[in-house]
């Protein structure tokens, strides 16, 4: 595996942060000449692939993400505490599930953003109102082929939309 991988956090203010990191990765197999066959070629007389200099499994090339905290001192509703908002996005390139390489268990790129808003009173509690997946992306987070090459591919797909309230109460 060869790559780069650069992390940031910036104060631009005492009230914003951002971050931004990249991940730039080329992961090859060395050599791998007994390996398994992709889905695709079942049936025929091949039992073992030589996947050698082909993409490791599950390793996207790009990965992207960012995201920035704003907090503000406030009064709400009386109290004195901390109103934030805060984002973060992660961006990912297709990337393929198997060792194999098999023209089915390529998972497409895709992108996801979480927010959330809140307010904090010092040390003693937390309210927020968050959501994760805001853009509703439709992603598979794994493909399988299952053992035998049967022609079953298991998979699992990305979590919906998903918002909810949270309240934190230091002891």
């Amino acid at each position: 595996v060869k790559g780069m991988e650069v992390d940031s956090a910036m104060v631009i203010s005492d009230d914003l942060t951002l971050r931004f990191s990249v991940a730039r990765t080329d992961g090859k197999y060395a050599s791998y000449q007994n390996g398994p066959c992709p889905l695709e070629l079942t049936g025929t007389a091949t039992s073992v692939c030589d996947l050698s200099g082909k993409p490791l499994a599950s390793l996207p090339k790009l990965v992207l993400s960012g995201g920035f905290d704003y907090q503000r001192p406030a009064q709400v509703l009386g109290i004195e505490g901390n109103l934030y908002l805060r984002s973060d996005f992660t961006r990912r390139d297709d990337t393929n599930a198997q060792s194999s390489i098999s023209k089915y268990t390529w998972i497409d790129g895709y992108s996801l953003v979480n927010a959330s808003v809140g307010f904090m009173q010092s040390d003693a509690w937390d309210l927020s109102l968050w959501m994760r997946n805001v853009l509703k992306e439709e992603y598979m987070q794994t493909l399988t082929v299952q053992a035998g090459n049967s022609g079953l591919i298991v998979g699992l797909p990305s979590d919906p939309a998903t918002y909810g309230l949270t309240l934190q109460i230091a002891m």
